[in-house]
């Protein structure tokens, strides 16, 4: 159950930022490092958090 809520959410955040790429006045090279700076702050603790990625380590 709680995999399917962390893949659901991580989904969700994935979809709501596909939007970056439809503002024709960012560069490619904006639009990617907003969405990979989005994704460093929402996916990558839930990865984390999630126990899919270990967290013993730096």
């Amino acid at each position: 159950m709680r995999s399917t809520f962390i893949t659901g959410l991580i989904i969700t955040i994935v979809s709501a930022t596909s939007v970056l790429y439809n503002i024709e006045t960012w560069s490619l090279v904006k639009q990617s490092l907003i969405h990979f700076l989005i994704m460093l702050v929402t996916v990558f603790p839930c990865l984390v958090f999630s126990n899919w990625f270990p967290n013993n380590t730096a």
